[in-house]
């Protein structure tokens, strides 16, 4: 039990230390309170009622989010065990007051199967790690140790949570965990058996503490906003109707004057904007690129520079490199395959959160097309 105890607290500090460079929440440090149903779980359990008559306890615990996908916690639990035990159809009842303490390493799976988005309403969330457990006999019989009262033991814990979102501070929890526990816990041997089990699934609340900020890394103003830029982009470009002639005073109508040619100007710049932490182009940023490559096939000579960019205070300035070169990268991989502009008219380049070109933080997860 010791060594397999060692082995998971090793592995819980090298597994936040390998994730620890990867974008982290806003809302990184939590606690939780809730209430658990205990089921005692030993080598005569199916011939006991334990799975009927739960014992009720209370738990208690805090930790933190490293990045998107792992966490951590410290996990304080108490409350009754009713464990039965004996031979043949003789079973024994004791009842003992019991707490317990953990170190776990939490996962997020969502995150890894999806964009981290703080909106969330569902997260699924295993949980493994170690801790160490004290029981003290109120009533009944201590089968294997008459004179003992009290025992300890480390444990082995896991389980799995899911969390379901109430507000911006604060979600709903259920938790289907479980330890193993040394046999003498109940105050008999068990059978020579390994382990025994205490099943102590929880419903509860947690807290989220840090800024709260928009569910939309792109507000319906700014897209908005920038739709109206495109209209207004797309009749700069159109060339104005031929001037109607003027009626001439003699019967003899003159010629009717050839208007001279009307340069378009540069539509320049598009700015394509991303969700958080993300370099998939949304269907409402098309436009800024069907609109660039309009101009661009109506002006065969005309050559454009994207520049990609990632906003600050998110992640490692490494990370944010790397996305807004992804992100810079996109737009000029939907204008080369999708609109058929040629690569060598396309020149690609990307800043990071060195330049932050918008005041307003969020549209700063852009690529920008310019003239060039």
């Amino acid at each position: 039990m010791k060594k397999i105890s060692v082995f998971l607290v090793l592995s819980l500090f090298f597994l936040s230390s390998v994730f620890a460079q990867e974008a982290t929440p806003v809302k990184n440090w939590f606690i939780g309170i809730g209430v658990n149903g205990d089921f005692y779980l030993n080598n005569v359990w199916k011939k006991s009622d334990v799975w009927t008559k739960p014992s009720i306890g209370g738990e208690l615990f805090a930790g933190k989010w490293f990045n998107s996908k792992i966490g951590a916690r410290l996990a304080l639990q108490g409350g009754s065990v009713t464990p039965f035990y004996g031979t043949g159809d003789v079973l024994y009842k004791s009842t003992g007051a019991y707490a317990l303490g953990r170190l776990e390493l939490m996962v997020n799976l969502s995150n890894f199967f999806y964009t981290y988005s703080e909106d969330r309403f569902f997260n699924l969330i295993p949980h493994i790690g170690v801790g160490f457990s004290y029981v003290n006999k109120s009533t009944g019989i201590w089968w294997n140790d008459p004179q003992k009262d009290s025992f300890t033991s480390y444990a082995i814990a896991g389980g799995i949570m899911g969390t379901f979102r109430l507000s911006c501070a604060t979600s709903l929890y259920i938790d289907l965990k479980g330890d193993l526990v040394d046999p003498k816990f109940d105050g008999d041997d068990g059978g020579n058996k390994a382990f025994n089990a205490l099943f102590s699934p929880s419903v509860g609340l947690i807290v989220n503490f840090g800024t709260c900020k928009a569910a939309s890394v792109i507000t319906p103003a700014v897209v908005q906003e920038v739709i109206n830029n495109a209209n207004k982009q797309i009749e700069a470009v159109t060339p104005p109707p031929a001037p109607e002639p003027k009626p001439e005073p003699k019967p003899e109508p003159k010629p009717e004057p050839i208007p001279e040619p009307v340069v378009a100007p540069a539509p320049f710049p598009y700015n394509v904007f991303f969700r958080l932490g993300g370099s998939v182009i949304a269907a409402d940023q098309e436009i800024s690129i069907a609109n660039t490559a309009k101009y661009m096939n109506d002006n065969p000579t005309t050559k454009v520079k994207i520049v990609g960019y990632s906003d600050k205070g998110v992640g490692s300035a490494a990370i944010n490199l790397k996305i807004s070169e992804q992100r810079a990268k996109a737009v000029a991989k939907a204008l080369i395959e999708k609109y058929k502009i040629s690569s060598d008219r396309i020149t690609v380049d990307w800043k990071g959160d060195t330049v932050q070109p918008f005041e307003i933080k969020q549209q700063n997860r852009v690529a920008i097309i310019m003239g060039n």
